[in-house]
């Protein structure tokens, strides 16, 4: 049975070298569930399950500022090291991420489901652990809604390389994105004890928010996810701040520098600060 699986693995990723899983937690808490089509997650607005973004947050790892949802199917933090942890929200089982969106939004205009996809790449790729994407994920990839794709056509899996051209944009964001990952240690802390001792949550005024900061040996990092549909004004650390992602672009690059004690953070959009 899949609770005994779960339990079974979880012990013995404590005993695996240089094995990962992938966190169904945070690819549920992102989207909705993959067990209800028609249930949406963080990004589209659905209440209670900030806890279980900041599981993805912290990589699946023991941090005093998490609390493990009652009837999490992994019964409590299950990876000893972050990089036993694969976070993501799609891949080639299930939806698309886009088409999972397509079911959970339907009153939604595509603007505003365009932002969805950008505040779940946001969530991935400013996490813990080994982030991962779904081929096509960036220039919104859809399956023509079919789930479990495995035995279809290329006219479903195929990827469209024309929705490159026509969302360039998403995926000038993705590529920002990643490289804004690959140039920050610290989303890619080393070890359980460092996610610990660096980084911490942030109170929030409103649900359907997570903030966090995380200090490097010079520098600090503050990410705010904001999934609320208007904005939000949020009280940040004193000090000056450079942003890098808003509801427009990302990237390493500075996009505007602004003044710590609060900070008015667009709807459904991911915002990224650097701090001396």
């Amino acid at each position: 049975p899949l609770p005994y699986a779960r339990r079974a693995m979880k012990t013995n990723m404590a005993k695996l070298d240089r094995v990962a899983a992938f966190s169904d937690t945070i690819r549920d808490a992102i989207k909705g569930t993959v067990m209800d089509h028609h249930k949406g997650g963080f990004i589209q607005g659905e209440p209670g399950v900030e806890e279980r973004i900041k599981i993805g947050v912290v990589a699946s790892v023991r941090h005093p500022q998490v609390a493990w949802p009652a009837g999490d199917a992994w019964h409590g933090p299950w990876a000893g090291e972050p990089g036993r942890c694969v976070t993501y929200n799609s891949c080639h089982d299930n939806h698309a991420l886009w088409d999972k969106i397509a079911l959970t939004a339907k009153g939604a205009s595509e603007a505003d489901r365009v932002r969805m996809n950008k505040l779940a790449a946001a969530i991935v790729l400013t996490s813990q652990g080994i982030s991962f994407l779904h081929a096509g994920e960036e220039f919104l990839r859809a399956k023509r809604g079919v789930e479990n794709s495995y035995n279809q056509p290329d006219r479903i899996n195929a990827i469209d390389w024309r929705r490159k051209q026509r969302y360039e944009a998403v995926f000038e964001y993705y590529q920002g994105l990643v490289a804004l990952r690959k140039a920050t240690p610290e989303f890619r802390l080393a070890g359980a004890a460092d996610i610990r001792s660096q980084l911490a949550f942030l109170p929030v005024s409103k649900a359907g928010m997570v903030a966090f900061l995380v200090a490097g040996e010079q520098r600090t990092m503050l990410v705010i996810h904001n999934a609320n549909r208007s904005p939000v004004q949020v009280e940040i650390p004193e000090g000056r701040w450079q942003v890098l992602v808003d509801d427009r672009q990302a990237g390493p690059k500075v996009l505007r520098t602004v003044n710590g004690g609060s900070l008015l953070v667009p709807r459904i959009c991911s915002m990224v600060l650097r701090g001396s």
